[in-house]
């Protein structure tokens, strides 16, 4: 495989989408389960496919509930993301944050979940790696040792 070279934010994306599984360990699910397991100190659980109350990915021991949303092309569906808010919340009623990891989303969904952290009194986060909008890039980037072991075509010389 030839080696991957990361010079801005959308070279990450693009690497993210081109080279990772929507779902699974191994998939853009297992990546943000690692990189908030090793942000929070808390191990974080994958859900199985399909049927997921609980989220793609759950911290019990942090209260956390993690979406994983990997897009190329669409952006996340706001209707979805609230009817999946609403399920955690009811099927979960110890969740005190929701995050929602995704590398396509827009101002309307940061302000739906805005309005709903409001409206549920939990913590609804947006990690988003599109354009200027990049904290989930800056996950990556302070624990990049996680992200080589899912995209191990990253360039060597990055390490340094």
């Amino acid at each position: 495989m030839p080696a991957l070279n990361l010079t801005c934010w959308s070279d990450l994306r693009q690497a993210l989408t081109d080279h990772l599984d929507p779902s699974g360990q191994h998939g853009f699910e297992g990546l943000m389960a690692r990189l908030l397991a090793a942000e929070t100190g808390k191990p974080f659980y994958l859900a199985r496919s399909g049927d997921q109350p609980t989220g793609d990915a759950y911290s019990p021991m942090a209260g956390v509930s993690i979406q994983a949303k990997l897009y190329k092309k669409s952006k996340v569906a706001g209707s979805a993301v609230e009817a999946d808010i609403q399920r955690v919340l009811r099927e979960c009623p110890l969740t005190d944050v929701y995050i929602l990891a995704t590398t396509k989303a827009d101002s309307q969904l940061k302000l739906r979940l805005e309005k709903l952290t409001e409206e549920t009194g939990v913590d609804l986060l947006l990690l988003v790696l599109d354009g200027t909008m990049i904290p989930l890039g800056a996950l990556c980037v302070k624990h990049w040792g996680i992200l080589k072991q899912f995209l191990p075509e990253l360039m060597a010389s990055a390490d340094e």
